[in-house]
């Protein structure tokens, strides 16, 4: 196994312990933290407003999708193309 697949099973594990805390959190009723975790929300919605400051309507719009998305879907995505990335440049 490459660094690239044992990252992208590391990634697809938080993903999975991720969206099992925030299943748990729904059902015993808790709004708090793990209630929906998204990047804004970690990094803080203060310290992303120099998003505003890009010209381009699509770019901006399309960082704050990512800003916006739920966390355990960006680190499934980011397994995703870590497997892609090892088996396209599969140098053994």
């Amino acid at each position: 196994m490459s660094k690239f697949n044992i990252t992208g099973i590391f990634l697809w594990v938080g993903s999975i312990t991720l969206l099992i805390f925030q299943i748990l959190s729904s059902l015993m009723n808790r709004e708090d933290f793990w209630g929906y975790l998204n990047l804004g929300k970690i990094i803080g919605n203060e310290y992303v407003n120099w998003i505003n400051g890009i010209s381009l309507f699509y770019i901006q719009k399309s960082l704050y999708a990512i800003i916006s998305m739920p966390l355990f879907i960006i680190l499934f995505l980011g397994g995703i193309a870590l497997f892609l990335i090892d088996s396209m440049f599969n140098y053994k």
